[in-house]
Formats: C-alpha cells, sequence, structure tokens
C-alpha cells in the first residue's frame, strides 16, 4: 500500500506540475495574443461553446485556429471570425460563399444550422482556418475555470503526498527503533 501511495503521489506531482507549465504557457501567450486569445506555436485555441457545426465540431471540443491569408480561404473551408454582431464573440463555421462587392466578405453557415449567418462576415474579421480539432477537451478547461478541479489537482495530491511522507518517516522511526532493541539485545561475547 506504501508503494502505491508512493507512486500515485509521484504521478498526481508530475502532472500538477505539467498542468501548471502548460495553463502558465497559455496565460502567457494570451496576453500577448493580439485578440486576448490563447495562442501558442502559431495556433490560436478556442472551446466550442454550441454544436451549430456538429458533427464536424462538437461543442466541449477544442479546436486549434491557425492564421492565414485571406486570399487563401476558399469555400469549404471552416474559418473562426469575430461575430459582425458583436465583436467580442468569436464565431466557427464554414465558408458557403465569397463574395468581392465593398471589399472581400464570406458568406457561412454552420453545418447543423438550416440557414445561412444573416451577416457577411468582412475579411478584417478574419481570425483563422481551423487546423485542428481536439475532442472533448474543452470540457476539461472548463472544468478547470471552477474550484473543483483545486481541490481535486491540488489539495488532494497534496495531502496524498504528505500522507505518504508521513508514512515512510514512521517506518523509519519504527526500523530504527527495532534495531535499537536488536542491538540491545545482543550480549558481548564472555570469557569464562
Amino acid at each position: 500500500m506504501n508503494t502505491f501511495l508512493k507512486y500515485l503521489s509521484n504521478v498526481m506531482t508530475k502532472l500538477i506540475i505539467l498542468l501548471l507549465i502548460v495553463l502558465g504557457a497559455f496565460t502567457i501567450s494570451s496576453r500577448q495574443s493580439s485578440n486576448g486569445l490563447p495562442k501558442l506555436a502559431g495556433y490560436q485555441f478556442m472551446v466550442v461553446l454550441s454544436d451549430s457545426m456538429s458533427p464536424s465540431i462538437n461543442a466541449g471540443d477544442v479546436i486549434m485556429v491557425r492564421h492565414v491569408a485571406v486570399s487563401a480561404i476558399k469555400k469549404g473551408d471552416i474559418i473562426t471570425y469575430k461575430d459582425p454582431a458583436d465583436l467580442n464573440r468569436y464565431v466557427t463555421h464554414r465558408v458557403v460563399g465569397i463574395h468581392k462587392g465593398k471589399g472581400l466578405e464570406f458568406g457561412t453557415k454552420g453545418d447543423a444550422n438550416n440557414a445561412v449567418d444573416n451577416l457577411m462576415v468582412p475579411a478584417k474579421n478574419l481570425i483563422g482556418s481551423l487546423e485542428v480539432r481536439i475532442p472533448k477537451i474543452g470540457h476539461l478547461v472548463k472544468y478547470t475555470n471552477s474550484t473543483k478541479p483545486l481541490i481535486w489537482l491540488v489539495i488532494v495530491p497534496a495531502l496524498l503526498a504528505l500522507l505518504s511522507e508521513i508514512v515512510q518517516i514512521a517506518k523509519a522511526l519504527s526500523d530504527e527503533e527495532k534495531r535499537k532493541q536488536e542491538r540491545a539485545e545482543v550480549k558481548p561475547w564472555s570469557t569464562d
């Protein structure tokens, strides 16, 4: 049991350190990104909040979007852009049309939606093109924004590590006490 607790404590400690490094990298990079989205190695990471792109992309997925030249976007691409109706909201939909009227604009539609989006997306609103989808990881990201992960990812492993150390110290003290008793019981050789 002691070996298991020690192993579990070591694994949890390493996972916590890795998680802190990743979260730290995202925090630092998101502050450097012009739009405030976490950015790492040229990719911007976002958690999908709705099923408007199901089954291609589902709520709870994490998507990695890479900035591309506006001229590289073609019909059928999945793009992320600032919503023309609310510039603080990001949308990821499929390009269904490209218009060059007043400037380059994209017609978009969610795969699960019945109709094309009401507003055209101006080229200046483009964030990038979908490169990678990581299923369901967004649920973990949302979970880590609550107080529960503090308990499960920090406090519980810390208590397990502390318990493991207490058990090891108690065992070491017990072993030392046994050795002292064994030495006291050994009688010197008599010369009779």
